[in-house]
């Protein structure tokens, strides 16, 4: 139970099931950091490993409920053929898809990167060097890939390959063109909106910004903060009556709200506000929580003598207004 050292706690057994009990155990006897998750408040061991003296035994037995056996059957199939589409996975998994996010492939996959992904087959290798000589210490597999750039360039071709520009200028609505997004891999659902959003602010295309609107993990954190009972509302719906209510709300609450030169917030800004919001809290009332769990903010204010210049979408219709001294004009 006790780590090797101060920094790492270990969980041991002579099975994966005694190892995970261990840690069953040491949860309930209190260890762990609080923390949120998608279900509910979770806790959390920081620098942790688990070690299994028999190999042979992984099986997790006595977890509760049980682990699925028929997919963990199938997924270790499905990685030892090196595959990353989601296809097979899906039918013993129905529910995979709310987790792997709309994309047809894995771009992580470990089967796929063990097998095809740096150009050969780690797993053939191994066989063949422990084969060779089943001492030896210099079998290494690895899954990490830092050539991160060249697949952002390979997305940006391919994306280009299927007419994606063309695609976007077609689009029905700005939904569409968040879907469009939304069909290649490692693009999120608020990644997705934002680069329709960005694309919406050029003369690309010229939908209302009202129209759509995707909640990102800081929105939702901001949201749960201030709406512990959403009494069943989507987030999306909070920010949608947000921006529909602001100028009663300022009314009722005594607040002088400075617009834009009157263009009143849009649902990204509603957005944008829940999740700085949900930032400042995590300083100024560590005491409420939010669905990240998290209490510091990465940046912190720096004043500045330097006016502000600033630059609004020409198709908004108020760059003209922007003169003098920004920082007295601008509400930013």
């Amino acid at each position: 139970m006790k780590g090797v050292s101060e920094m790492v706690t270990v969980f041991s057994g002579d099975t994966a099931d005694a190892a995970w009990l261990a840690a069953a155990h040491s949860f309930a006897r209190g260890a762990g950091t609080a923390q949120a998750g998608r279900g509910g408040p979770t806790a959390e061991i920081l620098h942790a490993c688990f070690s299994v003296s028999d190999p042979r035994q992984r099986w997790v037995v006595s977890r509760v409920p049980a682990l699925n056996v028929a997919f963990a059957i199938a997924e270790t199939a499905w990685i030892v053929a090196g595959r990353r589409d989601l296809g097979f996975l899906e039918f013993w998994n129905r529910r995979f898809r709310l987790y792997s996010g709309a994309a047809s492939q894995l771009h992580g996959a470990y089967g796929f990167r063990l097998r095809s992904h740096f150009g050969l087959d780690q797993l053939e290798r191994a066989a063949a060097a422990l084969a060779a000589n089943p001492d030896t210490r210099q079998v290494v597999l690895q899954l990490w890939d830092g050539r991160k750039h060249q697949y952002h360039l390979a997305l940006l071709k391919q994306m280009m390959d299927d007419e994606v520009p063309q695609r976007v200028v077609g689009a029905s609505s700005l939904e569409r063109v968040y879907n469009l997004f939304r069909d290649y891999p490692g693009v999120g659902r608020f990644l997705a909106y934002q680069y329709a959003v960005d694309l919406n602010y050029s003369t690309m295309i010229n939908f209302d910004e009202n129209d759509f609107v995707v909640a990102g993990p800081g929105a939702e954190d901001g949201i749960r903060k201030c709406f512990p009972d959403r009494a069943g509302w989507a987030a999306e719906e909070i920010i949608r009556w947000t921006t529909d209510n602001q100028e009663e709300e300022f009314c009722r609450r005594g607040i002088d709200f400075s617009s834009l030169w009157g263009r009143r917030l849009h649902l990204i800004d509603c957005q944008n506000l829940f999740c700085e919001v949900g930032k400042y809290a995590r300083v100024s009332n560590p005491e409420v929580r939010g669905s990240s769990g998290r209490t510091r903010i990465k940046q912190r204010y720096r004043p500045t003598p330097e006016p502000l210049t600033c630059w609004y979408p020409p198709k908004w219709g108020i760059n003209h207004l922007v003169s003098g001294t920004p920082q007295a004009q601008s509400p930013l």
